[in-house]
């Protein structure tokens, strides 16, 4: 493989900033965040570029953020729950008490491509009509017209317990975010009345803002699961599943990065039927599929293999890569890679980013924050992951040494 075409995977990787452990906007943060967008820019990054953020920007870093937009393939994600920012025994909250549709308001003024991010919905405590219905008027009165809605529990309990057993944090892990059907058919009459494009899952509505034909995660076959079929990319994406196949170059970068794959390629792949209320079902995670035979790259000999190979595999290759038996089961240590050339490497890896992050303490200490309940070490700020050119070039040389 060429130098061009190795680098070029790692170009082209959807990076997050400072979404890890803290807020990229919290007021210990904001330097280094612009740091890392500096970075990013002067190695000519391709790919998406996300600030997930609950602090409000001031109109100063809106402008700067625009300056970056014209450079890098920018989406600012703007985190809203409506839930009550004091602090209830017993009751969720968040304690971020400024205004983050302020922030949407500036994004739309200085062009820089944002979408609210609804979430995590609590019932009973923000899933009524009035609380839901307040935030869709509150996002439409910004100018943005997208919204992702993410991160529905059933309950807060676990999260909310300090006392955790292994047991209930294995079940917590394994949890998927089920939407009641009360509170979609609320969901569904806002997107109507405030003329909102909503989306479940985080790729498909960023690929949508920033103008892309397909979501970067591989859910084009599982339309129930991702609502392909109302989707407006869906004529670009789901309806093109078939030809998004890995190719020669793809497979021959995986085995570079110390994997045993092989391709597999369907004129047909199946599509997944599980209905949405019976997701939990379904052992297997939906952006690393093994139960269904479809186009993909699929791991062998992976005793060792862990959901991070997999997903750091799929989001440089843009292509579904599984391995049998490959799930979510809870590891903390799941977002490393584990091949012999990427061990020790600063990547890091979560469900949809490639991950570029200072972790540090708790920013604004919500209740549903993971941080301390199962991740206490991570308390000490330490960066976590790294530019995707950076660690190419640790790479390249790393395999140019093995092979003289």
């Amino acid at each position: 493989m060429n130098k061009k075409t190795f680098f070029d995977y790692f170009g082209n990787v959807p990076v997050s900033i400072n979404n890890l452990y803290g807020d990229p906007f919290f007021s210990l943060q904001v330097k280094n965040t612009f740091e890392k967008l500096e970075s990013l820019k002067n190695t000519q990054h391709k790919g998406i570029v996300s600030i997930i953020t609950k602090s409000e920007i001031t109109e100063e870093q809106a402008i700067k953020l625009s300056e970056y937009s014209k450079a890098l393939k920018l989406v600012v994600l703007v985190s809203i729950s409506g839930l009550t920012n004091k602090k209830v025994e017993g009751m969720p909250y968040e304690c971020t008490a400024k205004n983050r549709y302020n922030t949407l308001y500036l994004c739309k003024k200085y062009n820089i491509p944002s979408l609210a991010y609804v979430r995590p919905f609590i019932p009973p405590y923000n899933t009524s009509r009035q609380c839901i219905e307040e935030i869709f008027k509150n996002v439409s009165k910004s100018g943005i017209t997208t919204m992702i809605v993410s991160g529905l529990r059933g309950n807060d309990e676990i999260l909310l317990n300090s006392g955790i057993s292994k047991e209930e944090k294995d079940k917590w892990s394994f949890r998927v975010k089920i939407i009641p059907s009360d509170v979609r058919k609320i969901l569904n009459e806002m997107k109507e009345k405030y003329a909102i494009t909503l989306f479940e899952r985080t790729s498909c509505g960023v690929a949508y803002v920033l103008n892309e034909k397909i979501s970067y995660n591989p859910y084009q076959a599982s339309p129930q699961l991702a609502k392909c079929y109302n989707c407006p990319l869906k004529s670009t994406c789901f309806d093109k599943r078939d030809e998004i196949k890995p190719t020669k170059d793809d497979i021959e970068f995986v085995k570079l990065l110390g994997y045993d794959a092989h391709l597999n390629i369907y004129d047909k792949g199946q599509i997944c039927n599980v209905d949405p209320q019976k997701r939990t079902e379904c052992e297997s995670c939906c952006t690393s599929c093994y139960k269904l035979k479809r186009n993909a790259i699929q791991l062998d000999k992976i005793e060792n293999v862990s959901l991070g190979d997999t997903s750091v595999l799929r989001l440089l290759t843009k292509k579904l890569v599984y391995g049998n038996g490959v799930r979510e089961v809870g590891d903390k240590n799941v977002a490393y890679p584990t091949s012999s050339i990427l061990t020790g490497l600063p990547i890091y890896v979560v469900n949809s980013w490639w991950v570029y992050a200072r972790s540090m303490p708790k920013c604004y200490n919500c209740s549903y924050c993971m941080i301390g309940k199962y991740y206490s070490e991570c308390y000490n700020t330490e960066e976590m992951g790294s530019n995707p050119i950076e660690v190419a070039k640790m790479i390249w040389n790393k395999l140019n040494i093995s092979v003289k």
